[in-house]
């Protein structure tokens, strides 16, 4: 009976009081999703947003001249759907019976963990697909990040260089560069505020970083001039994702701007029941989430080879 733990198996868990374990587990590292994900309970199970385009600037007139009316565009619809996790296990009461030496207590805590990492490695898909349009698309359509999005009003903007750079003052300044040209739907610029990176799990990057954003001296220079970077932004806070695929890829954030959303549609519960058919205890936990990024502005991000 897959799933199930007997009394000639390892046991995995059971015991009273696994509620607690479990959520304990659940609660007990920090979170990195949260650095680069907003997050709240939806009551619906579909989510639906769409781009409008409206005026952009006022009409000079002369004394007792007419109003000019301009349209308002409605854009791009899209829609996000939740996706239902489910896990769980289950232990026989002969098992149960037979734990002498106490080790059925373990499972809450690897399911909690489970509940945990789902989270951590379903936010990672949003940074790991960035480049692809068919996993998250933006509100044009295209990748989250992409060298040519497309306005409403005509033209296109970027927030992915078309030439990338590895982690580096360069590479920095190219999505500081990027930011600085944004602009709206009409086609305006915008101020964009970059205040967070994410960066890979790789050890020479991680010193980099630390580097550029928290040296007052420019670094992996000889002439001892001031960091521009630190200087034009203030302190970047950084987060290593140690959950995403690519060992390459970065990003820059505008904390204001920032769209992305890992969202509940019902949040992490824990039951258990007595199967008396099979006398075996049953554990299971579920939730419901919305992963989704509409407005591209406040992302930036670079994915060299």
């Amino acid at each position: 009976m897959p799933g199930i733990v007997t009394r000639n198996l390892n046991p995995l868990a059971f015991r009273p009081g696994l509620r607690a374990e479990f959520f304990e587990t659940y609660k007990q590292y920090p979170t990195e999703w949260s650095f680069f994900l907003k997050s709240e309970t939806r009551d619906r199970p579909e989510i639906e947003m769409a781009s409008i385009r409206g005026l952009n600037r006022m009409y000079q007139t002369g004394d007792g001249e007419p109003v000019t009316f301009d349209p308002i565009e409605i854009g791009r619809k899209a829609a996000a759907v939740d996706r239902e996790f489910k896990a769980g296990y289950g232990v026989t009461l002969r098992a149960i019976e037979d734990d002498f030496y106490g080790k059925l207590n373990s499972g809450a805590k690897h399911l909690g963990n489970a509940a945990r990492l789902t989270e951590e490695y379903q936010a990672a898909s949003l940074l790991d697909g960035a480049t692809s349009n068919t996993v998250f698309a933006a509100e044009d359509g295209l990748s989250l990040l992409n060298t040519a999005h497309t306005l409403m009003g005509g033209g296109t903007v970027a927030n992915r260089p078309t030439t990338e750079v590895g982690f580096s003052i360069a590479g920095i300044t190219n999505l500081m560069d990027l930011a600085n040209k944004m602009k709206d739907q009409n086609g305006d610029p915008i101020v964009v505020k970059l205040d967070k990176a994410i960066i890979p799990n790789d050890q020479g990057i991680i010193q980099d970083a630390w580097k550029i954003f928290s040296m007052n001296m420019e670094p992996f220079t000889a002439n001892n001039d001031e960091n521009a970077i630190k200087g034009q932004l203030g302190q970047i806070k950084y987060q290593v994702s140690h959950y995403m695929t690519s060992a390459t890829r970065y990003f820059m954030l505008d904390s204001t701007l920032n769209d992305a959303h890992l969202d509940y549609r019902a949040k992490l519960s824990l039951k258990d029941w007595y199967d008396e058919d099979t006398d075996t205890q049953k554990v299971r936990a579920r939730m419901r989430l919305f992963l989704y990024v509409y407005n591209y502005r406040g992302w930036y991000g670079a994915s060299p080879a």
